[in-house]
């Protein structure tokens, strides 16, 4: 940005998305507000998700049987993203880029609104792991695509009284990534402000800071897996710290635009490495903000840099968007669901 001579030194970051959409999710199952380290209580839930593992295995290949327990729509999504994240999901992988997706599925309910344990356990294998395959399969350039990060919501009711859920996932592709202290130009994946080092940028140089200053190491041979899984879309217009904006730190959430003097010069786009500092500081207070707010542990973030357009104005910003849930440890392996 402005006010600081550009300096090629070396630091790495990395960013995120747009608007807060916060829909807090409903759940069956009461949760405390941090990560589960208690020996008892995180036995108690992986055993929950076991148990729940089987049920869904032994119906499926016995369709036959009489149903067991029957779900609301609630308490199916609240289980079916448990299992997803136990079973599927990379959180002790390093991903050099990734990318939320989503689609949608119906859920056929009965005249109580409920689905018996059959139907879920059909709906669990030849819908919803079908759908992220599929869903997977259609990104390119990711040549060693991983699934991170699963989050289930009803969003809806169908016309006959079906539950209408989306599927979001948080897919990354496995490589190292190397952090520069540097100064960098805003977003794009431009690189530096000198444009080294294509492919990253400031904001993807602050999402792995971030990531990192957020996410304890488990314990050797373990890995972390989340349930009551929120994802947040951050506008950074309401993050907004300097009554007189002149394009310089102006927002907690980098954003800058043409309509003040002097516009979108070059020091603007370029983020100095003492602006870098400033905002992984920011951004770091914001994700233990929202995990306060929520009752929730950071999971993950993606922070992007990108330009708009609104009425002939234009600006830039960064789309900070975080995702939030229960965290909890397994020592189980998981597994690869593009290989399920």
């Amino acid at each position: 940005m402005r006010k600081s001579t550009i300096i090629s030194l070396t630091l790495i970051l990395t960013a995120g998305l747009l608007w807060l959409n916060g829909c807090k999710k409903e759940t069956a199952v009461q949760q405390q507000n941090s990560t589960v380290t208690d020996n008892e209580a995180n036995e108690a839930m992986l055993q929950h998700v076991l148990n729940f593992k089987q049920r869904m295995e032994y119906s499926y290949k016995h369709p036959e049987m009489r149903d067991g327990e029957s779900f609301t729509a609630p308490d199916a999504v609240y289980e079916l993203e448990a299992l997803l994240n136990f079973n599927f999901c990379y959180t002790d992988i390093e991903v050099n880029k990734k990318q939320f997706v989503s689609t949608q599925i119906t859920m056929p309910l009965d005249d109580m609104g409920k689905i018996g344990e059959s139907k879920l356990a059909q709906l669990y294998y030849e819908a919803i792991i079908d759908s992220i395959q599929a869903r997977m399969l259609s990104i390119t350039g990711y040549d060693n695509m991983k699934l991170l990060l699963v989050d289930l919501r009803q969003t809806g009711t169908a016309d006959n009284g079906d539950a209408i859920v989306s599927i979001g996932a948080l897919v990354g592709n496995e490589g190292n990534v190397v952090l520069h202290n540097d100064s960098w130009w805003y977003g794009k994946l431009k690189g530096n402000c000198s444009f080294e080092y294509p492919g990253t940028d400031a904001a993807k140089q602050l999402e792995v800071r971030v990531s990192n200053a957020k996410i304890p190491e488990p314990p050797e041979g373990c890995r972390w897996w989340y349930n009551n899984v929120d994802t947040l879309l951050l506008n950074p217009l309401d993050y907004q710290i300097d009554s007189t904006p002149d394009n310089y730190e102006d927002y907690a959430i980098y954003y800058a635009s043409d309509d003040i003097e002097d516009g979108l010069t070059f020091e603007v786009k370029c983020l100095s490495l003492v602006e870098m500092t400033f905002y992984e500081n920011e951004y770091i207070e914001i994700a233990t903000d929202i995990e306060i707010q929520y009752s929730k542990d950071f999971a993950a973030c993606i922070i992007d840099g990108n330009n708009y357009s609104n009425n002939n104005v234009i600006y830039i910003q960064h789309d900070y968007q975080i995702i939030i849930g229960l965290r909890f440890l397994t020592c189980l392996d998981g597994d690869d669901i593009l290989a399920y």
